[in-house]
C-alpha cells in the first residue's frame, strides 16, 4: 500500500524511507518464509527468528528489490513511472544525474551483496545444518532472481509504435 500510494501521488520517497520500506513492497518475505519447507527441511524456530537469519532475509529482500529496481529503471523511466525506484530516489537525494545515481545504486547493491556473502559464511560456519542449508537456499534464490531478471522480457523497454 505504501508503494501504491506513493505511485498514485507521484511521490518520490526519501532515501532512508525508501531503503526501509522497499523490501516490504514485494512478496519476497512471503517466499523466503517457504524456502526451507519447499526444500524439505525446517530451520528450528529459535534459529529462524534469530538475528543472523533475520538479517540474511533482510539482505536478501533488499537485494531482490534493488536488483529489480536496477533492471526495471529504464522501462519505468520510459513509461513515466520511474519515481518509485532506487535510482530515481538516489538521483533526488544526491541531486545528481540518473547515470550517477545508477552508479550509486550499484555500489549500494554491491555492498549489500558483500554483507550477504559474509553473513552467509558465518551462518555456514556457526549455524545448524538447517540454518546453513537455509543460507545456501537464500543465495540460490538471489542467483535465480538475477538469472531470471537478465533473461526476462519483463524489463524490456517498449519500442515506440510507428504512426502512419
Amino acid at each position: 500500500m505504501w508503494e501504491a500510494a506513493n505511485r498514485e501521488a507521484g511521490t518520490v520517497p526519501g532515501l532512508y524511507e525508501y531503503v526501509a520500506m522497499r523490501r516490504h513492497a514485494g512478496a519476497t518475505y512471503t517466499c523466503l518464509a517457504l524456502v526451507d519447507i519447499a526444500a524439505g527441511y525446517e530451520v528450528p524456530a529459535a534459529e529462524a527468528d534469530g538475528p543472523s537469519l533475520r538479517r540474511l532475509r533482510d539482505l536478501t529482500a533488499n537485494l531482490v528489490s534493488w536488483d529489480n529496481d536496477l533492471y526495471s529503471q529504464a522501462k519505468e523511466t520510459a513509461g513515466g513511472q520511474g519515481r518509485h525506484n532506487l535510482v530515481e530516489v538516489l538521483a533526488r537525494h544526491h541531486r545528481c544525474t540518473l547515470a550517477e545515481a545508477r552508479q550509486a545504486a550499484v555500489a549500494m547493491r554491491d555492498a549489500e551483496m558483500l554483507a550477504f556473502v559474509e553473513l552467509s559464511r558465518t551462518v555456514h560456519a556457526n549455524g545448524s545444518d538447517a540454518a546453513s542449508a537455509y543460507a545456501r537456499s537464500l543465495g540460490l534464490w538471489l542467483r535465480g532472481h538475477i538469472d531470471w531478471s537478465r533473461s526476462s522480457s519483463r524489463f524490456d523497454v517498449p519500442t515506440p509504435t510507428a504512426r502512419h
